[in-house]
């Protein structure tokens, strides 16, 4: 189960979409599980794909190896996330991840970075869900799990 539906198709982790794979990275990030947020968000990093999902997956992918101390690995993958984001426009994508690692990776990388903040000043935080809308995050992503 992921973005709220049932696919009896699903069967194992190679049968998820792409998206799927945002969806549970993202999932794994706001739940502390850096290692499965890196394992779902890196078939989509590397494909060359819809530039949205490509850029959450990627920034996703970022926060997740800065948790995992892994600072080459989330510098590349943030330098991707924001061309991308900055070429199509999609600023709102920021919020994919947390302000505090969101400020990390600007400073990690020591680019020119700081108009992301004055173009997406407005954030939320993600990790700051209230209890019931965690524990829905958490039953739909187990879901999924059992169904592979």
């Amino acid at each position: 189960m992921i973005r709220g539906r049932i696919d009896p198709k699903i069967h194992t982790y190679a049968d998820l979409t792409y998206a799927d794979h945002v969806v549970a990275a993202a999932l794994s990030y706001i739940q502390g599980d850096n290692q499965r947020a890196l394992d779902h968000a890196e078939p989509v990093t590397e494909d060359a794909l819809e530039p949205r999902l490509q850029s959450n997956a990627l920034l996703v992918h970022a926060a997740a190896a800065l948790a995992l101390r892994r600072k080459k690995t989330a510098a590349t993958s943030f330098q991707r996330a924001e061309a991308i984001i900055q070429h199509y426009g999609l600023h709102a994508n920021y919020q994919t991840i947390s302000h505090a690692d969101l400020d990390h990776l600007i400073a990690l990388n020591g680019a020119d970075t700081e108009n992301i903040l004055r173009i997406y000043p407005v954030r939320l935080d993600l990790l700051n869900l209230p209890c019931c809308e965690t524990d829905l995050l958490t039953k739909l992503f187990t879901d999924l799990l059992a169904h592979q």
